[in-house]
């Protein structure tokens, strides 16, 4: 078993930048001629400060993990420069040149480590997690920004590895294994055996097939930010383009949902309306929607393993396990989910047929040789079958409506009787009262909804 001490051995670039306030606000003068106040903002791997000069104006000074390659970070500035230009201002962080003229200056910690360091203006917005409602305009929008910024990387030449990412999904396997030993609960253990068996089996005959490209790979509820308009959906912004990474380009779509799924009563409706967005700006392949889901399931299990992971090591820093309670409740909420009917849902939701044999089944449909057999053993007619009035206001809705379930089956079987009757019926299109109910509620993204007219047909044998 690992333990807290040893930590550096197993992860060292987890180790932050050694820095307090008041050693940054010389440092700031020094590289950037600017007199600023500064406050630190949460953070993973590397250090971020923001800071407010005499005239109001805000940046954010990052300074790096001491295990960060000059190649990377020039890299994410080449990234965050292709993106910005697809954007409004004040959208995506913007790198400002110290008084040199250049975008990373280097710096050295009171540790005697030396960092790359970078000064970005602040983007201004509320982080998504504590913004609502998430509507389903919102969660499009959400998206379709994903999809701009996925379309801005591309053009991006690919460069060898520069170090291996705990968050990639192309690694997610040896990730897990590694670091799952700091999970204690045994029965979050199995569960994230569970996906992880389902991620590689079904990622093992289709990975071959699948595209790779540059992802921002981190569009988690605190890196995207709301700015909101007077008037219709609010403008997104996104920050931390430090986790970028060269994989799957199905991992960017996956990563947002992940996350855009928290705290959700309906967590599929919004996934749906989030790839939508993201199919629209940059299309996805069919093969690509097929392991969608499974990659939203292992991004929740990073998640909460290397959270777990980044906990034992600062138990003092709570924006690390600031996601952990609703990520382990809403693997709870998947684990039961049909994995087939998850991925037609994300088939329909970008446009293609939902079910890929559906026209397999039209066709067999249609031969004539097909008979299709009752399901009950006699015909219904007027002398064996029983009409039912359940709408608002009937004497038998206002019957049935203060009994038990068994208490409703005892009373209709009763009643069949009665009517010396093999069958009853309900009606379609009906308007129930029943459905005032509090099991008949159904929390959308919307808000509380609850229905009222009977789409279906009910058959008492």
């Amino acid at each position: 078993m690992n333990t807290v001490s040893n930590i550096k051995e197993s992860l060292p670039e987890t180790e932050r930048p050694s820095f307090s306030e008041n050693e940054i606000i010389p440092l700031l003068k020094e590289h950037y001629d600017l007199c600023c106040t500064v406050q630190e903002l949460p953070g993973e791997r590397d250090r971020n400060y923001l800071a407010q000069d005499k005239i109001g104006n805000f940046y954010v000074l990052k300074i790096s993990n001491a295990s960060e390659s000059l190649d990377y970070l020039k890299l994410q500035n080449q990234a965050l420069e292709r993106t910005a230009k697809l954007f409004d201002d004040g959208r995506i962080p913007c790198v400002i040149p110290d008084i040199n003229g250049e975008l990373l200056s280097r710096t050295c910690s009171p540790s005697n480590n030396l960092h790359w360091t970078r000064l970005v203006k602040f983007v201004d917005g509320i982080p998504m997690a504590q913004y609502r409602p998430h509507t389903k305009e919102f969660l499009h929008e959400l998206g379709f920004m994903c999809g701009t910024v996925t379309k801005a990387l591309q053009n991006i030449p690919m460069q060898p590895p520069v170090r291996r990412h705990l968050w990639e999904m192309h690694n997610a396997k040896e990730t897990l294994q590694e670091y799952m030993e700091w999970i204690d609960d045994r029965k979050l253990r199995r569960l994230i055996n569970h996906f992880l068996d389902l991620y590689t089996n079904l990622l093992t005959p289709t990975e071959k097939g699948l595209r790779r490209g540059w992802i921002h790979n981190d569009c988690n509820d605190y890196n995207v930010l709301v700015i909101p308009n007077l008037h219709g959906t609010p403008s997104l912004g996104l920050i931390d383009f430090g986790d970028m990474t060269h994989s799957y380009l199905a991992a960017e779509p996956a990563v947002a949902c992940a996350y855009a799924m928290l705290n959700k009563a309906e967590p599929l409706e919004a996934a749906v309306h989030l790839i939508s967005g993201f199919h629209k700006q940059f299309p996805l392949e069919e093969k690509e929607v097929e392991i969608l889901y499974p990659m939203i399931l292992i991004r929740l299990c990073l998640s909460v393993t290397l959270g777990a992971f980044q906990q034992h090591k600062e138990p003092d820093n709570e924006y690390l396990g600031i996601s952990q309670k609703p990520v382990c409740k809403l693997l709870e909420q998947l684990q039961n989910n049909n994995v087939r009917y998850v991925h037609y849902l994300f088939r329909s939701a970008c446009n293609f047929e939902p079910c890929k044999k559906a026209n397999e089944f039209r066709k067999w449909q249609n031969k004539p040789e097909i008979i299709f057999q009752s399901l009950l053993k006699d015909s219904l007619t007027r002398k064996n079958t029983k009409v039912l009035d359940l709408s608002t206001g009937s004497p038998l809705s206002a019957k049935l409506q203060w009994l038990s379930v068994d208490e409703q089956q005892n009373y209709l079987d009763l009643l069949l009787r009665e009517k010396k009757a093999q069958t009853a019926v309900g009606k379609y299109s009906e308007v129930r009262s029943i459905y005032s109910a509090e099991q008949f509620c159904h929390d959308s993204l919307e808000g509380d909804e609850k229905r009222t007219i009977h789409l279906g047909i009910d058959i008492f044998a």
